[in-house]
């Protein structure tokens, strides 16, 4: 009973397995969007600037705040 159990438990586990192995959906990372008649058409921006807080912002530690902003707040109130 146990071996037969066990191969049932498998072969279903396999069934739901079986179409995300034969899948084919990929998702991508292309730049664009859909224009007014909804054909999708590709971004001609450079690749940098949908990403410009990641490399020209002044936020190091990646909390959301300025970094400057940061600093001032931790300064003793009479240098603020």
């Amino acid at each position: 009973m146990v071996g037969r159990s066990g191969a049932l438990a498998s072969a279903i586990v396999l069934l739901f397995l079986l179409p995300l192995a034969s899948s084919t959906i990929v998702a991508t990372q292309e730049a664009g969007g859909f224009d007014a008649e909804g054909e999708w058409s590709a971004s001609v921006e450079h690749d940098v600037h949908p990403y410009w807080w990641l490399h020209w912002s002044r936020d190091k530690d990646a909390n959301e705040l300025d970094d400057r902003l940061e600093w001032l707040l931790e300064q003793p109130a009479e240098l603020q």
